[in-house]
């Protein structure tokens, strides 16, 4: 483990030649040995009551026989921090692999190149598989394909998920030249010197000489900023040696309020989703990400709007790549040759005839958004920081206009009008249209997007909850259900289209839950044909009668519908809820008939203060509810085809 741990840097076998960092030397010699290793035995389809309630695409099962060792770049010290130390409560992200070796899920930015892999140097806990779509399991270790962008808390042995883990952006920084007036030995007499520290209890990840990047002296990567660490490098650095720190997690960044400023669709007919938000800014792989800058017309955005992404490069400067709209292309032409460096914004343009607009991280800063929805389309509405939302200007044609008071620009184009403008706080606004079925509806939508303080709550509908709801809505071929389903399936077998929830992964792909009926290939569109199975690969929402057999549908398919009564939430892990709290509940699961009461999947769930189980059946019926007795007092229950609501 110890060359796993700190290599000896790659030289460079010419005097032109870019010397290969640690990292990428190690990753390439992961994928050279899983490129070796024969293909193992594809991830095992999950139990029927323990699978996650998801429409997944069918596709090919990828093997990979090992993780490639692959490092992020995080925060970066040379000189000794000076912030305060994070604190046990501190929320902290990072990015990581999971594996699990049959003694619990840990974390790991280095893999064994096996097969299975070995590692794992975390403790996780509030942590469970059903929360990952790309793990491999062979011969009891399982391990995600893909590193993860995690967030939890450290409490200095364990580390505790605040949320779910999502599929990390990661990449490999390029390295630059070596420094040849840094001596060898002066960067291993600084790795010697970490070699010496006990890097288990400081729990290092990596350290090798470095002799690049501005370094000449000793590269370590740590897992936390801790003030035993902080400590450690401060008596190396008082050795005289120059140190890199890099982190695997680090505090998540305070986000801005972003509940002022914000506006609602008050239109009948149209539900809303959940609102979701995006905290800026996840760490990303060195050198970054770009930056966006925009400029408009004094006159307003309809007479011209220039925008500039400056992409950081490793060496040298950044790349510089224009885009404008409304304007002519000479115009374009004269304002960017006018663009120059600036001071206190990284270019600026000293047009009389063009005003400053904006600046931000390409695709990142904090952001709130949600959606509405009425069965013919979508209506989306963010606001946040500045991070290219007036790219869009360049994809239709451009016109002033207002909305919720205010001065806007409209962006016509195909498949739905874009409304883009500044709130008063200086933030960014848009409002975006799917126009299934809305094209002649856009200026009533946009007329009805309204400020309000907060995003509105979600309106309360029909549900099963930890205590059953009082009316049983019993299936009967005279009550008309809605829901959304992964997709629509003729195996050939003879038993005709039928509506599907989960796939297998195969091709073509297998799977089949609920007959359907009225239904004909011709009214939908996307769908493909292999080896005798067609197929519909594809979320969307089904309206019609169940007769106790066979879903037969009113109307044709359409988009996703929307409902605002989902009882599960993945805010906060449930605090000493142990496998031994939630046994007798799975216990109870495992004892009902799954398929003849409809249940989809189960699973236990231990979030926002729940400690039991949860499950999804596909109709409310009396045999459901006195199943659902037998779980406990924390069952949570939600029920995919609901009543249309007269």
């Amino acid at each position: 483990m110890t060359d796993e741990l700190h290599p000896e840097p790659a030289d460079s076998s010419g005097p032109d030649e870019i010397a290969v960092d640690p990292t990428i030397a190690r990753m390439r010699t992961a994928l050279d040995e899983a490129a070796r290793v024969e293909p193992g035995t594809a991830k095992p389809a999950a139990a029927p009551d323990r699978r996650r309630w998801i429409a997944a695409a069918a596709a090919a099962v990828l093997v990979i026989g090992a993780v490639a060792a692959l490092a992020v770049n995080m925060s970066r010290d040379h000189a000794p921090a000076t912030g305060p130390v994070p604190t046990a409560g501190t929320l902290l992200t990072g990015q990581a692999t999971i594996i699990d070796m049959g003694e619990g899920p840990k974390m790991a930015v280095t893999l064994m190149t096996s097969l299975p892999p070995q590692g794992g140097d975390i403790p996780l806990t509030g942590f469970d598989w059903s929360m990952i779509d790309d793990e491999q399991t062979v011969t009891g270790t399982t391990w995600t394909n893909t590193f993860q962008q995690i967030t939890g808390t450290w409490d200095g042995t364990t580390f505790t998920l605040a949320q779910p883990p999502v599929p990390a952006v990661t990449g490999v920084s390029t390295s630059t030249p070596i420094d040849q007036s840094c001596p060898d030995a002066s960067a291993q007499a600084a790795a010697d010197a970490i070699t010496a520290l006990d890097v288990t209890a400081l729990h290092l990840t990596e350290w090798y000489p470095q002799v690049r990047e501005g370094v000449c002296g000793v590269h370590v990567g740590a897992w936390f900023d801790t003030q035993e660490l902080r400590d450690a490098l401060d008596r190396v650095r008082a050795a005289g040696h120059d140190v890199q720190v890099q982190y695997v997690f680090n505090p998540v960044p305070p986000s801005d309020d972003l509940d002022l400023n914000w506006f609602v669709l008050d239109l009948p007919g149209f539900t809303s989703q959940p609102d979701r938000k995006e905290v800026c800014c996840p760490p990303l792989p060195a050198p970054g990400p770009a930056t966006t800058i925009a400029w408009g017309d004094v006159n307003g955005l309809d007479q011209g709007v220039l925008m500039l992404t400056a992409t950081p490069m490793v060496e040298g400067e950044p790349q510089l790549d224009y885009s404008w709209a409304a304007m002519t292309d000479e115009r374009a032409g004269q304002l960017i040759s006018e663009v120059v460096p600036g001071s206190g914004l990284p270019y600026v343009l000293p047009s009389q005839s063009m005003r400053f607009l904006g600046t931000g991280l390409a695709g990142y800063g904090n952001l709130r958004g949600q959606t509405w929805a009425n069965g013919q389309g979508t209506v989306d509405v963010t606001v946040g920081d500045y991070r290219g939302q007036l790219d869009v200007l360049t994809t239709g044609s451009v016109e002033a206009t207002t909305i919720a008071g205010q001065a806007a620009t409209r962006v016509r184009r195909s498949g739905g009008d874009v409304v883009v403008w500044q709130t008063p706080d200086g933030r960014w606004a848009t409002v975006t249209i799917d126009d299934r079925g809305l094209t002649e509806r856009e200026d009533e939508i946009f007329a009805a997007i309204e400020p309000a303080p907060i995003p509105a709550e979600p309106t309360e509908t029909t549900t099963v909850d930890s205590k059953p709801i009082s009316t049983i809505t019993e299936p009967t071929d005279d009550v008309v259900y809605r829901g959304n389903v992964g997709g629509i399936i003729d195996s050939g077998d003879g038993r005709g289209p039928m509506l599907t929830f989960f796939w297998l992964d195969s091709y073509p792909p297998q799977g089949g839950t609920l007959p359907l009926a009225n239904f004909d290939w011709s009214i939908v569109d996307g769908e493909q044909t292999a080896n005798g199975t067609t197929w519909l690969d594809e979320t969307i929402g089904v309206t019609g009668t169940f007769d106790g057999t066979t879903f037969t549908l009113t109307a044709p398919p359409s988009p996703t519908v929307t409902f605002t009564d989902d009882v599960l939430t993945y805010g906060t892990v449930t605090p000493d809820c142990t496998d031994a709290d939630v046994a007798p509940a799975l216990a109870a699961l495992d004892a009902i008939d799954h398929v003849a009461l409809g249940i989809i999947e189960s699973s236990d769930y231990r979030w926002d203060g729940h400690c039991g189980v949860q499950l999804a059946a596909m109709f409310d019926t009396e045999g459901l509810r006195t199943a659902i007795e037998t779980l406990g007092d924390d069952a949570m229950v939600r029920i995919a085809f609901q009543p249309v609501q007269p």
